[in-house]
């Protein structure tokens, strides 16, 4: 049930934002959960469970009841008791007068049996994962760039950035940065050099690659002539020096 819940997140947010990479998809809808119903949930726990129930990997954990319950809010549900009520068929079983399964005495043997086993193995699981050191990498990050951090962390200590799973292309790729003048925001074949997302009314910050901003978790924007116009002031080569009209 679990697997399916988490492949019916994917999928619907896939159809909401149209992109099918795996970080971009759990950052999505990390955002839209903590918006609309002001739940925290690590965008390293749901891409690891994309990770488990998508691609089938080994180790990468489980999910807590408590996440389970928001993937089940960002599917229209209540609750995951409410998902798995309007998701399990009927089945054709015999009922008692109380309204439970009525097995024969063998078939509730097999079942008590098997749901013990299935109760221990997933608890020695929890603990052997627990206490392995995991090899994924992280990132957070860090004013002007992503830096490297351990996995077990959550947020980065001094800044409260989340940590999130290692994506080496945004890793090399989205850096802060302020642009002058003499900045040139087009390559030769005219496809843009920054991206930026608005502070104000009177400030943008400017970054080196598309996706969304790293802290607000909003999409930025291609910088195009008028945005540098608006944005970028008019100033020397002292970065404190600006041009100011004379005055007569």
């Amino acid at each position: 049930m679990i697997s399916k819940i988490v492949k019916e997140v994917f999928k619907k947010a896939e159809e909401e934002y149209a992109s099918k990479a795996k970080t971009t998809l759990s950052k999505y809808v990390v955002n839209v959960i903590e918006e609309k119903f002001n739940i925290i949930i690590s965008e390293r726990t749901l891409s690891r469970s994309y990770d488990k129930y998508i691609l089938s990997k080994e180790d990468m954990g489980s999910l807590t009841a408590e996440n389970v319950n928001a993937l089940c809010r960002y599917l229209g549900f209540k609750d995951y008791s409410e998902y798995k009520k309007k998701n399990t068929p009927i089945s054709k079983v015999r009922k008692s007068v109380s309204g439970f399964v009525a097995p024969n005495s063998s078939s509730k043997i097999i079942v008590i049996t098997s749901v013990l086993l299935i109760v221990i193995f997933l608890k020695g699981y929890e603990i052997a994962i627990a206490n392995k050191t995991t090899k994924t990498e992280c990132m957070v990050w860090e004013q002007t760039k992503y830096v490297k951090i351990s996995c077990d962390k959550e947020r980065h200590s001094i800044y409260g950035t989340r940590v999130i799973p290692m994506d080496k292309k945004e890793f090399e790729t989205m850096k802060k940065v302020d642009l002058k003048r003499s900045t040139i925001i087009f390559y030769p074949d005219g496809k843009p050099k920054y991206w930026y997302c608005k502070v104000n009314s009177k400030e943008a910050e400017f970054f080196t690659s598309h996706g969304f901003h790293p802290v607000n978790g909003k999409k930025l924007n291609t910088v195009t002539k008028y945005i540098f116009n608006k944005y970028v002031p008019v100033h020397l080569e002292d970065a404190n020096s600006f041009i100011e009209s004379s005055k007569e």
